[in-house]
């Protein structure tokens, strides 16, 4: 684990060196939609529903039927067309246009959710069950998705009880997570899982051994339980072990895990309840839990096109200290959204480009190029 920390410490700095740098050119052609960045890949879907994906694929995670490294994006296999798309530690699910849910990569604990016994799958694999979704999040080594009307439905990994079914046993197709809350929103951490419901109230279930479910307690829990506070919420984010999330008003609250200073308050102080974080300010979007937790920073959008981000950024040859308040990032160009995980962070403009710093080794850049780059490059 000191080896993947001390690798995945420089997503701060990377951007932080971004900051200051002249606005790259991003390559012309297609448009992207939405972005979801997994463990050292990362992947696009297109305003017309088609996703590609770039970067590490030692299991398939590309879904391109190979185990081939892309430094640039390659289009998941098939002539599926996607509504939505989410990329967990080394697989990646969508939901297709007419609410069918397919999975591909790392197969171990059930994460595909094809009840089906395998490493993994390089191609996507329906998930069982004929149920219709309209939303889904990756974890660590689990996935959940919504129905139309709300319920939530979980599949693969289980021993913290991140599957909210009320036991702890693996499941290769989806189980109902327990209860009879309907969620407009969910979001999939390492180990644990939190939703919103209609009128913004949040639940978490799953590991709680740093407190990121918010329920006051260290317990794991095995079905949802309400976060303490009874604030109300437009949008969760579930990282590797603390939570985040907006209020309507885009304030931010966090709890958990806060030895990097995730929360941005200015200090390392972890809490099993929401405290205000980042310094009061007012987001417009937070960076979604897709990439499954995959690192200790979390970042916000401004309503100016900005973003920032607080967290890990302990690299002694970079920083030498974590951000503990907001580092403001830039790309000159209007930002709508943003993921990181452990070697690089993406962002996805107004424009429907994506850029692209930090480690190129996997080719997780997507740039053409397997070197790395501390100024943000624009996938091709």
């Amino acid at each position: 684990m000191s080896t993947l920390l001390t690798r995945g410490a420089t997503i701060l700095a990377v951007l932080t060196l971004v900051a200051a740098g002249a606005a790259p050119v991003a390559a012309a052609g297609r448009k992207y939609a939405a972005l979801t960045v997994g463990y050292s890949f990362a992947c696009g879907l297109t305003g017309q529903g088609k996703a590609y994906c770039w970067g590490l694929n030692s299991e398939g995670q590309l879904g391109d039927g190979t185990e081939v490294n892309r430094n640039v994006a390659t289009p998941v296999a098939g002539k599926l067309k996607f509504s939505t798309i989410a990329a967990g530690e080394y697989h990646a699910c969508g939901i297709t246009t007419r609410g069918d849910a397919y999975c591909w990569g790392e197969d171990l604990q059930g994460q595909l959710g094809d009840d089906q016994e395998q490493p993994f799958s390089s191609l996507p694999v329906a998930v069982v069950g004929g149920l219709k979704f309209t939303k889904i999040a990756a974890g660590g080594f689990h996935t959940c998705a919504l129905t139309k009307g709300g319920a939530a439905y979980c599949w693969g990994y289980n021993f913290e009880g991140e599957l909210g079914n009320g036991d702890n046993v693996l499941s290769r197709v989806p189980v109902a997570v327990s209860g009879d809350q309907k969620f407009s929103s969910i979001g999939t951490g390492e180990y644990h899982t939190c939703a919103l419901t209609k009128g913004g109230a949040a639940y978490c279930w799953g590991d709680n051994y740093s407190g990121q479910l918010g329920d006051n307690s260290n317990d794991d829990r095995f079905v949802p339980v309400p976060v303490a506070g009874g604030l109300t919420f437009m949008a969760v984010s579930p990282q590797m072990n603390h939570t985040c999330a907006l209020t309507r008003r885009g304030s931010a609250y966090c709890w958990g895990y806060n030895g990097n200073g995730q929360y941005g308050n200015g200090d390392t102080y972890a809490s099993a309840t929401p405290l205000p974080a980042v310094g009061g300010k007012k987001y417009a979007w937070i960076a979604a839990s897709a990439s499954g937790g995959m690192g200790y920073a979390q970042c916000y959008g401004l309503r100016s096109g900005q973003w920032e981000c607080t967290g890990n950024a302990s690299d002694v040859e970079y920083l030498n200290s974590d951000s503990l308040i907001p580092a403001k990032m830039s790309l000159n160009r209007r930002t709508v959204s943003s993921g990181a995980s452990y070697y690089n962070v993406c962002a996805l403009t107004s424009a429907g480009k994506i850029y692209c710093a930090g480690e190129g080794v996997d080719g997780a850049l997507g740039n053409g190029s397997w070197a790395s780059s501390w100024t943000p490059v624009a996938v091709r």
